[in-house]
């Protein structure tokens, strides 16, 4: 949920309160603590900009067109009102009314973000896609690497046909933030698509050589070596990053996968040690013994700590119904393998995400 400028500081910090609610427990408990805050604040077109998101949230879109025009209301010289309004009857797939809305937010405010996206939109969803890519160029002159602007630019390159643009425009975020796992991933389909693998290798590698010390762009290079099968490369990758002073356990969990898949299986055991005994990392750890024991040949030995780690985990084991379709112990453990990678990391995930969920939040301000 996007979240509008409050001039007063109390207020701000409530409002940003209620908006972490939102993200937490849903808009509906939201919905009942911005209807106490106007209550008290029934003056304030800030609230009532909350007070409409929180019910488009809900698809209570009627409600939610109220409470922007009663924003527009208490401050008609401010362009957040109309863009609520605009998001409204976008949804009501309004376009025309949307677009009238988002123009009218740009005339107050010229430099609102919020409405170009807006527009933008409206745009690209009546597929006028050089006016769309107008817009997205507008804003990234208003805000160089604006992500939003960038991905709609990918869309539209995409749905006209121009993959030529498409992977410029991917080599360009690319360069810029290597962190970006998306746009990673987005690269890497097109170019496979294209039968060009081997030239998005070699920009992946060239980048991470231009920047030697800089280990998002190791990492990178790392995963991507691993992926496409350049197991020597990917271990000399993660080597360096370590050397570079990385302690993250995924780096490590990684090295000992590239370790495995190259055949260093000594020292991969020996690897699985520094990841620590912690609770949360034993299923992680049990899954390695697991591909370590499956590249030694040990099949059902490599199940059984498969088997072990989804336990250990609290994830549901393989289907007999999947089991039933491999020919071969060996098929079965490759099976096993897979499916406990995907299971085991989603639960990791999950038990990452409510763990900083339950930490003490110093609270997100509505930002000016």
């Amino acid at each position: 949920m996007e979240k509008p400028e409050v001039k007063n500081k109390d207020d701000r910090r409530r409002l940003a309160e209620i908006v972490a609610v939102g993200r937490k427990d849903g808009a509906s408990a939201a919905e009942h603590l911005i209807i106490d805050f106007l209550q008290n604040n029934p003056e304030s077109s800030e609230a009532f900009i909350v007070l409409s998101r929180i019910l488009l949230k809900q698809d209570k879109l009627d409600d939610a067109i109220r409470a922007a025009e009663k924003a527009r209301m208490l401050a008609p010289m401010e362009a957040e009102p109309l863009n609520g309004l605009g998001l409204v009857h976008m949804r009501k797939k309004d376009h025309a009314a949307a677009e009238k809305f988002f123009a009218e937010a740009i005339s107050l405010d010229a430099s609102s973000r919020r409405a170009h996206h807006g527009a933008l939109s409206v745009k690209y969803a009546a597929k006028d896609y050089d006016a769309a890519l107008d817009i997205a160029d507008h804003i990234l002159t208003l805000k160089p690497g604006d992500s939003r602007a960038e991905e709609m630019k990918l869309r539209i390159f995409m749905k006209k046909g121009d993959k030529s643009s498409a992977i410029e425009l991917l080599k360009s975020v690319l360069s810029r933030n290597a962190k970006h796992d998306a746009s990673s991933k987005a690269f890497m389909r097109l170019m496979r698509a294209e039968n060009r693998e081997d030239e998005a290798y070699a920009f992946i590698e060239q980048d991470a050589k231009e920047n030697p010390g800089d280990l998002p762009r190791a990492r990178r290079l790392a995963r991507l070596s691993l992926q496409s099968g350049r197991t020597e490369e990917a271990v000399a990758q993660y080597r360096h990053i370590f050397e570079e002073g990385s302690t993250r356990p995924d780096d490590r969990v990684l090295y000992i996968t590239a370790l495995t898949a190259n055949k260093q299986l000594g020292e991969a055991e020996a690897q699985i040690s520094d990841l620590g005994d912690r609770r949360v990392v034993r299923p992680i750890s049990t899954k390695l013994r697991g591909d370590i024991a499956l590249a030694k040949g040990n099949a059902t030995g490599a199940i059984e700590l498969f088997s072990s780690a989804c336990k250990a985990s609290k994830v549901e084991r393989v289907s007999p119904k999947a089991e039933a379709n491999c020919k071969t112990s060996e098929e079965k453990a490759k099976l096993w393998s897979s499916y406990s990678r995907k299971m085991i990391m989603a639960r990791f995930k999950e038990l990452h995400k409510k763990r900083r969920a339950a930490r003490v939040d110093g609270g997100e301000m509505v930002p000016t």
